[in-house]
This record gives structure tokens, C-alpha cells and sequence, in this order.
């Protein structure tokens, strides 16, 4: 009887600390609301409604003090990403296009750890039809495979993309300490930096490597490199694809 009375007085503070998450939600949803109503004050764009980098600042301050209290940390990033996704949605919402090669339910998976469950996307023949859709405003961003030598990832060496910049990759989260991100994101705006990024240059010509500047791959004449750190500009004969938040390993 006494250990029935003892659950049952847990299971009310359970109550408790669920209804207060449930107001804390309204609250965030509430001041959310607030935020995307002034992005959108003389601007009628929704490109501003996504910021992947205030979503790695936030994640990377929640990982870590999840690590240091014993809570799971890919709960904490579950459940934050559906916040995100869900808040975006509030704030109006994103259109966002995307060509993957091959249906692969995991790289679309990766797009809705960004945006959120609810949120629609637009898939396309090719890589170019989400690189045009960017351009001419019909979508706010655009989901490509990470840059390879491979057909489906080989959009970077077209020079058919000028105006549009990697702000985003995908998942931004792994517990694999040897990982490479699947899915970009593509879109009118500039990075903005997040604190810890990478940043891709495309070169016509071989560079020299070092620990903070590699060679992720070649093709067709050309070189992709990553600099771990937020450039928008480097050398002359370098042109500048984006910059994204270094995933978070843990």
C-alpha cells in the first residue's frame, strides 16, 4: 500500500513537470511567433525563417549539458529538432525543393531533421531544376546531395549556381566519430556563422593540404576544398560554395 502511495506521488510530479513543458512550449511557440513576424517586417522572402546556425548554437549548448547530467543527448536533439521544425512552420513556413539521385529514405529523412516532419518538400528530376527553382524564387531553399565526384553529387562543378550558397548540411547530428554529411542546403542567402563551420571553396588548379584545409574530392578539372573555419573569401583563384555548422559528434 505504501509503495502504491509512493508511485502514485511520483506519478503526480510527472504531471506536473508535463504540464509545465507544455506551457513552456506555448511560451517559446509564442515568442517564436514574435521573432518570425519581425523578419518578415519589410521583407516579403521566407529565406530568413530558416537559421541553421541558431539551431547548431542551440544544439551544441543542449548536447552538452545533457553529457554532463547523464540525459541521452540524441533525446535532447530529437525532441529539438521537432521544436525547430514545428516553429519554422509557425513563422510561415520554408519551400524547399530537393533532388537526391536515387529515392533514399534516409537522405529524406535528413532533410526533415532541419525543417521538421510537417514541413513539404518538392522533389526534382535534377539537380539543375532545384539550382533554377532557387533562382527564380519559386523555393525558399534547396536540398542537394553533399558535393561529390559521383553523377548525383557532381552539381558543384557546373557553373550554373552563382547567387546561391551552402548554408546548411545533413544530419547536423552523428554518434559516429568518422562522419561525413549526406545533404546540403542551398539557398539566396549568405552563410551566417555559428561559431564552429566549415567552409567549401571550388579551385580549377591542386592546392597544397594541411589539418584545417583538405581536399574532400576532383572532377571534371576541378577541386572541392573544406576549411574548418567560417571564410567567405580566400584566395583569388578560389570560388567560394558555402559554409555550414561542423556537425555535432558525440
Amino acid at each position: 500500500m505504501k509503495n502504491i502511495e509512493q508511485l502514485n506521488t511520483l506519478r503526480k510530479k510527472i504531471d506536473s513537470i508535463d504540464n509545465s513543458i507544455i506551457k513552456m512550449l506555448i511560451q517559446r511557440s509564442q515568442i517564436a511567433k514574435k521573432i518570425g513576424d519581425k523578419k518578415k517586417e519589410g521583407s516579403s522572402s521566407k529565406i530568413h525563417i530558416f537559421r541553421p546556425e541558431r539551431q547548431a548554437v542551440i544544439l551544441r549548448k543542449l548536447i552538452s549539458m545533457s553529457l554532463k547530467k547523464g540525459l541521452s543527448p540524441l533525446l535532447v536533439s530529437n525532441i529539438w529538432k521537432e521544436i525547430f521544425g514545428s516553429q519554422i512552420l509557425l513563422q510561415g513556413g520554408v519551400r524547399i525543393s530537393s533532388y537526391l539521385g536515387e529515392k533514399d529514405n534516409n537522405l529524406i529523412s535528413n532533410i526533415y531533421s532541419l525543417i521538421g516532419l510537417e514541413s513539404k518538400i518538392f522533389m526534382k528530376k535534377d539537380s539543375q531544376l532545384v539550382i533554377n527553382s532557387l533562382l527564380k524564387d519559386q523555393t525558399d531553399i534547396g536540398a542537394l546531395v553533399f558535393p561529390n565526384n559521383k553523377d548525383n553529387g557532381s552539381w558543384w562543378t557546373k557553373n550554373t549556381y552563382e547567387g546561391l550558397y551552402i548554408i546548411s548540411c545533413a544530419p547536423m547530428i552523428s554518434m559516429k566519430k568518422q562522419f561525413k554529411p549526406k545533404i546540403v542546403i542551398l539557398s539566396k542567402n549568405k552563410p551566417k556563422k555559428s561559431g564552429n563551420d566549415i567552409s567549401l571553396f571550388v579551385s580549377k588548379t591542386k592546392q597544397n593540404t594541411s589539418n584545417e584545409f583538405k581536399l574532400l574530392c576532383n572532377r571534371d578539372n576541378l577541386y572541392l576544398y573544406a576549411i574548418s573555419k567560417y571564410l567567405i573569401s580566400y584566395k583569388k583563384e578560389f570560388k567560394y560554395l558555402g559554409s555550414y555548422p561542423n556537425p555535432i559528434l558525440f
